[in-house]
């Protein structure tokens, strides 16, 4: 039997744990109210502007109902602006917001440098190599879906 703190999937769960608590106490040190996956919106939105909803979640890999809630923080601080799509009303469009783009340019160098210091002793084919594993791990798990 192997130990849980031997297993990957347990050092991936702690890893992903970790991360996030950094981050919320990085940006709440930089003076920024803005959590982990909140800042994955903004920064997927930057990159893809109009994105809907759906997109959204499905490329960060969130259930309706979790992107719906981030969403909805989001827009009540005003960082993010939901419209109804111009062709198909049953799709919702979202945009980030001048304050939304306020944050994400403030935000993105510091983010960048902080990555630095998290990622500091690792080279990048250390990173090729976990890209790796992470790409095959998610490809067999979504295989896996097929027969549900």
């Amino acid at each position: 039997m192997v130990k849980v703190e031997q297993a990957y999937a347990f050092q991936i769960v702690r890893t992903a744990r970790l991360m996030r608590l950094h981050f919320t106490r990085f940006a709440q040190r930089e003076g920024f109210d803005i959590s982990q996956e909140q800042w994955l919106i903004l920064n997927k939105l930057a990159q893809n502007p109009g994105l809907s909803q759906l997109e959204l979640g499905d490329s960060l890999i969130h259930d309706k109902p979790n992107i719906t809630r981030i969403l909805a923080g989001l827009e009540k601080k005003k960082l993010i602006q939901r419209r109804v799509d111009s062709e198909d009303r049953r799709i919702m469009r979202v945009q980030l917001t001048a304050a939304g783009k306020k944050i994400h340019a403030e935000l993105s160098s510091r983010v960048a440098a902080e990555r630095n210091v998290v990622q500091a002793g690792l080279t990048e084919a250390d990173f090729a190599a976990l890209m790796r594993v992470c790409r095959q791990l998610e490809t067999n798990i979504t295989q896996s879906f097929a027969g549900d």
